[in-house]
């Protein structure tokens, strides 16, 4: 029986997608499915387990069937996840305990001001865990939970969604997780590579609520009762989203850049085997922890809204049919007429960090067209991933040159211009923008031995577009006045040179 083929799940922040791979690491079906997104209250964000794992199997059934495919064939499974977010469950039934808490969500904001007045504690966590006191991250959420959840706690299950996944497709089998997925909990230590116990005790997690640590390519168990897939199918990879993508760019050596424009923005920069602690804003991450060659890390800067913004103004605001037409309404006008977009809808990421700030239109007039808006929220999206870009270029010591650009908002070549102008450097579209999905698959096929060669080596993933433009003088001006705007949010950290 020919079992050739690697399916990939990739369960992001508004969906998700089930990529399968032939045997040469081509993509042979793609399916994506939305499931709702819940806000119970201002800045609190939730997803229903029952939704992701329903959407998990219909765009697995779906990916099935416009390739023909039988599910025998699938010879094994990569696993990559929206990071940050975490699921409660019983070891014993399967049963979820309300909904997950996702890396959006606010709810803690006040537990963390609180942590963040002790004296010391705040540089503490970032020395071991290379993050940023901060409600994005899991382990405010957990506390949150533990604190507010009245049931019984013996058999509790706590996972990111790398975790609950593996654990549902393997029927209960295997409760683990890995290092690019747990350095985003704020509960794991760097340089042991292990939960931290004073970071546990701080937040009062139990050690035996949380999975076993793997190495990224390790073996994660077989698939046990997860229709359309055929029971002891191996799991042989799992990466958070942002660490398959560079992985699936091939950005594979120390120095090399990839931006996803996803939900969010998210800018990595591999520093291979050192770890580079920031002092402007910038997380330190596991890329990923590999049998072989070990471990590998990254610096990251996230801006929390990309995509999201475009969605909102087409669905909720309804100024625009489809996302799709921001790219072609914003080349209509030569210019925004003044107007800046500050895209803090769910606050500033890097290198601000500004929980509180939320997003605006500023220097409204009546000759302001949605045109104008358009090119606008292109520039302000763009701007964030500049100031990210200077701070890399900053704290690395090094030109950044070239970036992998990947993500759905990345197929508007006007959007990529104006990324391009605005940071006068070159951009790289491959002709699969799901590198996420791409990227896990890849690794799991590697460790199966079905792929030889790593990405970047001209195997995978082929180019599709350069974007090379420089800065104008009026796009000078502009970045001056996107400083000057996102500093009345808040604060910069870093200093202009």
């Amino acid at each position: 029986m020919n079992t050739d083929y690697i399916l990939s799940i990739d369960q992001g922040t508004t969906g998700s997608t089930a990529l399968l791979l032939n045997s040469k690491g081509e993509e042979v079906s793609i399916s994506n499915v939305a499931f709702k997104q819940i806000y119970p209250k201002d800045s609190w964000v939730e997803h229903d387990p029952k939704d992701i794992l329903m959407s998990v199997k219909k765009a697995i059934k779906q990916a099935l069937n416009k390739a023909s495919i039988d599910a025998s064939k699938i010879r094994g499974i990569g696993v990559t996840n929206q990071r940050e977010t975490v699921v409660f469950w019983n070891k014993k039934t399967g049963q979820t305990y309300g909904n997950a808490l996702v890396w959006q969500c606010k709810r803690t904001q006040k537990r963390v001001e609180h942590l963040k007045t002790k004296v010391g504690l705040e540089k503490s966590i970032q020395k071991k865990t290379g993050l940023k006191l901060d409600p994005y991250f899991s382990a405010s959420k957990i506390e949150w939970f533990l604190k507010n959840f009245k049931g019984s706690k013996k058999d509790l299950a706590i996972g990111t969604i790398d975790s609950f996944l593996v654990w549902t497709l393997t029927g209960g089998a295997s409760f683990y997780t890995e290092a690019s997925n747990a350095s985003r909990t704020m509960l794991f230590d760097l340089k042991t590579l292990t939960w931290d116990e004073d970071l546990l005790k701080l937040f009062k997690v139990k050690k035996s609520y949380l999975p076993e640590l793997k190495k990224s390519n390790g073996d994660f168990g077989k698939v046990k009762s997860f229709a359309p897939l055929k029971d002891g199918t191996p799991i042989k990879a799992v990466l958070g989203d942002q660490q398959s993508s560079l992985y699936g760019n091939g950005a594979l050596k120390t120095g090399d850049v990839k931006c996803t424009f996803g939900t969010g923005s998210f800018i990595l920069m591999n520093t291979g085997k050192s770890k580079k602690f920031s002092k402007k804003g910038l997380l330190t991450t596991v890329a990923w922890d590999l049998e072989k060659e070990g471990v590998f890390f990254a610096l990251e800067g996230g801006a929390f809204n990309c995509a999201s913004c475009i969605n909102w103004f087409t669905q909720n605001l309804g100024v625009l049919k489809k996302a799709e037409d921001i790219g072609p309404y914003s080349e209509k006008v030569k210019d925004t007429l003044g107007v800046l977009f500050a895209p803090s809808f769910s606050g500033l990421g890097a290198p601000y960090w500004s929980s509180k700030s939320r997003g605006a239109f500023v220097g409204l007039n009546l000759g302001v067209l949605k045109e104008h808006m358009c090119k606008a929220m292109l520039e302000g999206l763009s701007f964030q991933n500049e100031l990210i870009f200077r701070v890399l270029e900053q704290e690395s010591l090094q030109k950044i040159s070239k970036i992998y650009v990947d993500g759905g908002a990345s197929k508007s070549d006007a959007f990529m211009k104006v990324q391009s102008r605005f940071s006068s450097k070159t951009l790289i579209r491959p002709k699969n923008i799901e590198t996420t999905a791409l990227g896990v698959g890849l690794l799991a096929g590697k460790s199966l031995g079905l792929y030889k060669k790593s990405p970047g080596s001209g195997f995978f993933n082929q180019m599709d577009k350069t974007f090379k433009l420089k800065s104008s003088k009026t796009d000078k001006e502009s970045l001056k006045a996107y400083l000057r705007l996102f500093d009345s949010l808040k604060v910069s950290p870093f200093v202009t040179e």
